[in-house]
């Protein structure tokens, strides 16, 4: 009958033991994919930053450009 008892105890130990190991696991998969998540976000992010440098710096020289030019043809008539 002890013996039994004992049987039990440690089929019980190894159980819970299997389910910690899981939910650990389990946790530890959360957390690898939220760190992945948060990393593409901010990859994102940061793609998106640069693009609008990018744009708002073609535009600021476009804009320095049409001033120039319009400048240069107005100029000779200034003087007049």
């Amino acid at each position: 009958m002890k013996m039994h008892i004992i049987i039990i105890i440690i089929i019980i130990i190894i159980i819970i033991i299997i389910i910690i190991i899981i939910i650990i696991i389990i946790i530890i998969i959360i957390i690898i994919i939220i760190i992945i998540i948060i990393i593409i976000i901010i990859i994102i992010i940061i793609i998106i930053i640069v693009i609008v440098i990018i744009i708002i710096i073609i535009i600021i020289i476009i804009v320095i450009v049409i001033v120039f030019m319009i400048g240069v043809s107005i100029y000779p008539y200034l003087n007049e």
